[in-house]
């Protein structure tokens, strides 16, 4: 639903469950809720938490759609994909297996005009988060995620973005953190090289969710792409 100052939608962190089954109750149930209160004449989008299961169940072409079924008919569609459980992790290859899965999945549910995002935690969370090489392993798998999403949008004409969420005892807590591990690490020649990702590609694909106002400029001036928790246009 547009509003004079933008697209209105909703993100919820309710636990949707570890099937597809769990997942079809409460878009159905609790979310469906939510639309027709706040937007009963228009399209609602949502952000959603999937685990990796789900995520699974839905590539299969008649599970999706059931999915695109009660989206229609609900009037919802989606742009956000909340893959943040601490657990794998991006020292993990999991990590990025599962956010290829939700990237494939998100490019064909996103209306186009809209770019698609993937929340996701901050490389590692703890001790995990100090593991040597840590930051550089992290960097690496963010990589190879934005060179498949790369793929996925010359195939379908969607922007998926890996919105990386800083927080508290992560890998990454605030805008110094992030500026610093997105140029020494991310946007590393070398790195770029190893993953054969160029740098525009990087910049297009791995982003940072929006900290705080005051970070906007910092981020912007390194080049950083900030993701908010509305849908935005391409």
């Amino acid at each position: 639903m547009r509003t004079h100052r933008g697209l209105l939608t909703y993100c919820s962190n309710v636990d949707f469950g570890e099937s597809w089954a769990d997942v079809r109750r409460t878009l159905e149930g609790p979310i469906a809720t939510v639309r027709r209160r706040v937007s009963p004449t228009g399209r609602l989008g949502i952000g959603v938490r999937l685990s990796s299961r789900v995520l699974r169940e839905l590539l299969a072409p008649g599970i999706r759609a059931e999915l695109e079924f009660v989206l229609a008919r609900e009037q919802m569609y989606i742009f956000k994909i909340d893959a943040k459980d601490e657990r794998p992790d991006w020292l993990e290859h999991a990590r990025l297996a599962h956010t290829c899965r939700a990237g494939d999945l998100l490019a064909t549910l996103v209306p186009e005009g809209l770019v698609g995002t993937i929340s996701t935690v901050p490389g590692a969370l703890g001790d995990r988060a100090h593991i040597r090489g840590a930051r550089d392993t992290a960097a690496s798998r963010l990589l190879a995620a934005a060179g498949h999403l790369a793929d996925v949008r010359a195939r379908t004409g969607r922007r998926i973005v890996i919105s990386i969420e800083p927080e508290p005892g992560g890998m990454l807590e605030g805008a110094f953190d992030t500026v610093s591990f997105f140029r020494d690490h991310v946007f590393r020649g070398e790195a770029l090289r190893a993953a054969r990702v160029d740098e525009r590609t990087a910049r297009s694909h791995i982003g940072v969710r929006l900290i705080a106002a005051g970070a906007l400029a910092t981020l912007e001036r390194e080049g950083i792409t900030v993701t908010r928790q509305t849908a935005e246009a391409a």
